[in-house]
Order: C-alpha cells, then sequence, then structure tokens
C-alpha cells in the first residue's frame, strides 16, 4: 500500500469514528451533563478521536465513562476545520490543474499549422 493510500485510509478510518461518536451521543440526545451516556470507544482510532473531540471541548466526559457533547461546540469547530481545509483543497486543485500544461506539446500543432499554411501557396 502506497503511504498516500495508507494515509486516505487512515483519514477515513478518523472521519468514520468522528461521526459514529457523534451520532452515538445525539442519538442518545446527551447534550448536557444530565443528559450524559456511556460510551466506550470501539477501536483505538476512535478511542484517539474520542480524546481529539475532548480536547477541543466539543464532547465533556461527565464522569465513569459518561459523556455528552456540546453541539454549538461542535459547529464551530467544523467550521474551524472548513476554513482550514478549503484553502488546501484550492490550492491541490490548482496544482493538479497545472501539472497537465507541464507535459503538453504543441508540435503536431505546429505541423498541421505549417502544413495549412503551405497549402494555400
Amino acid at each position: 500500500m502506497s503511504a498516500l493510500g495508507f494515509f486516505g485510509s487512515t483519514m477515513a478510518a478518523t472521519v468514520r469514528a468522528r461521526r459514529e461518536i457523534v451520532a452515538h451521543l445525539f442519538v442518545h440526545h446527551a447534550v448536557s451533563a444530565g443528559e450524559a451516556v456511556p460510551y466506550v470507544p470501539g477501536s483505538p482510532i476512535a478511542g484517539s478521536e474520542l480524546r481529539r473531540l475532548r480536547d477541543r471541548r466539543v464532547v465533556h466526559e461527565a464522569g465513569r465513562g459518561r459523556f455528552w457533547i456540546d453541539p454549538a461546540a461542535l459547529k464551530a469547530d467544523a467550521e474551524r476545520r472548513r476554513r482550514r481545509l478549503v484553502p488546501l483543497v484550492i490550492a491541490v486543485a490548482l496544482i493538479l490543474a497545472a501539472i497537465p500544461l507541464f507535459f503538453y506539446d504543441n508540435s503536431a500543432e505546429r505541423g498541421f499549422l505549417s502544413q495549412a499554411a503551405g497549402a494555400g501557396r
């Protein structure tokens, strides 16, 4: 597996884990400390994503493995990630669009144009 493939699969697993954590907490309507529900990460990636969400103050622990989510903090975190990723995606798209220009060879067109010019004589 290439490094890019590994990176992509790791990113996909992280996004999936994040989605599962958020879905679990929303399904159980755990949006305040009083409504906190138990959650046990199902994988090491889910555990690290839960820690990341807690570090960003999106998910809070109400004690003894019971968690709740702050919807406003979740929205702010999503906006922060979007603001960071949009310029990166635009830059990558521009680079990918420019790559074919380095390999463009218009010698076939020059040959055609010179033949057309010669036919007009």
